[in-house]
């Protein structure tokens, strides 16, 4: 795998709703079984620090919340949604998570959150500074 492959997979899997898997970045050499060091080692940072705390076991995927075709995993207190090469994510927040703290966060760059604050329930729209592959957490504030 090389460094866009290995960041693209890692996001899949998680919004697969979680997949096993081994990772390495695999250079020509007889064996072809030494990993080399990443080259943008902030990919995988970024993709554990965003679901660090976040991805948990009854997570289900439900995608009918974004549009677009992106990726949505919920629970009773949480959607995480990952869209890639947009500008715009429009997704619905169901009513037993209204009053929902969202952060977004570009998957491309170093882990930084960008808060949106706090939104209700229903239809709602981000729109990124610029096209990237984003990533959102929304977080009700009874699972604080």
């Amino acid at each position: 795998y090389d460094m866009e492959t290995t960041r693209t997979g890692l996001w899949y899997a998680t919004m697969a709703g979680g997949a096993a898997g081994i990772w390495g970045h695999l250079f020509n050499s007889p064996a072809k079984s030494v990993s080399g060091s990443y080259p943008k080692p902030f990919y995988i940072k970024t993709f554990q620090r965003f679901f660090e705390n976040r991805f948990k076991k009854d997570m289900q995927r439900d995608n009918s919340l974004i549009d677009g075709g992106g990726f949505c995993l919920r629970n009773d207190n949480m959607l995480l949604l990952f869209q890639e090469e947009t500008d715009i994510i429009t997704y619905t927040i169901p009513e037993a998570i209204s009053r929902s703290r969202v952060i977004a966060v570009d998957s491309k760059k170093a882990y930084e959150e960008i808060d949106l604050g706090i939104v209700t329930s229903g239809r709602q729209t981000y729109n990124a500074p610029y096209v990237s592959d984003w990533a959102l957490a929304v977080v009700s504030n009874k699972s604080r």
